[in-house]
């Protein structure tokens, strides 16, 4: 005879002892960013029962308007200023995306739709005018001569995003990612107007992100099952191509 749960009245095995802890890191060089950089940032790694959660990963800046007197406006949404992502673990690249900008443009359009990107106009530095995000033009944010525009966007398209895993950075040696900024004015958009200028700048550059540390108890148990080697499978963007098309009259 079985007692329902409520009157079973025997302990409950113990869980797994682990915590989650949030990190900012920062480029090796320089947490100011200019057109043209390619600043590389290091994970935390090599500490036992460390897990990198890949969904978590932000990317942190605040673009500035070096310009006195015009205003700057992004081109589509705060990705503008990456041309190139690479993923790399000791020597060995995990995930190269080039095209970076228009490949994270694309996804938006496709994902969320010219409409909804407006909503993430405080935080990813897309347009709030849906008259801007419907247009072949995808002007986005416009940033005042001399202001700054906070931005926090989720990373996306990489090694991470794709996998269905935590992480296993406590059995790594090293884990970086390096991004290739654009040039001053590939990342901006002027189109017709005069008073738009691309002379900008990245400060306070980082990445944000959480990690996941199990108890050394539990982490042993993980090593004995897999005989402490790690093996999963992810899905990822190699490349995007694109072509301008423009028509000359």
């Amino acid at each position: 005879m079985a007692f329902p749960s409520v009157l079973d009245f025997s302990l409950k095995k113990n869980a797994i002892k682990s915590r989650v802890k949030q990190m900012v890191h920062f480029p090796l060089s320089s947490s100011t960013v200019n057109p043209l950089d390619q600043p590389i940032i290091s994970f935390s790694t090599g500490n036992y029962g460390q897990y990198l959660d890949p969904n978590s990963i932000t990317i942190q800046y605040t673009f500035k308007n070096l310009d006195t007197v015009n205003t700057v406006v992004l081109d589509g949404s705060g990705y503008c200023v990456f041309d190139r992502v690479v993923v790399s673990s000791s020597g060995s690249i995990l995930s190269d995306l080039q095209n970076y900008n228009a490949w994270a443009q694309l996804i938006l359009d496709t994902q969320a739709g010219s409409g909804k990107v407006g909503l993430m106009s405080s935080f990813a530095g897309t347009s709030a005018s849906s008259a801007n995000t419907a247009n072949s033009l995808r002007a986005g944010a416009s940033v005042a001569s001399n202001g700054t525009l906070n931005l926090s966007l989720p990373l996306m398209g990489t090694i991470f995003n794709g996998s269905d895993k935590l992480i296993p950075v406590g059995a790594m040696s090293d884990l970086q990612i390096q991004f290739f900024i654009s040039s001053y004015s590939n990342a901006v958009f002027g189109g017709a107007n005069a008073f738009t200028t691309d002379d900008w700048q990245l400060t306070g550059f980082s990445i944000c992100c959480n990690y996941i540390e199990l108890d050394a108890s539990a982490q042993k148990m993980i090593d004995n099952s897999l005989g402490g080697v790690f093996k999963w499978s992810t899905e990822l963007w190699r490349s995007y191509n694109f072509r301008i098309w423009r028509r000359i009259r």
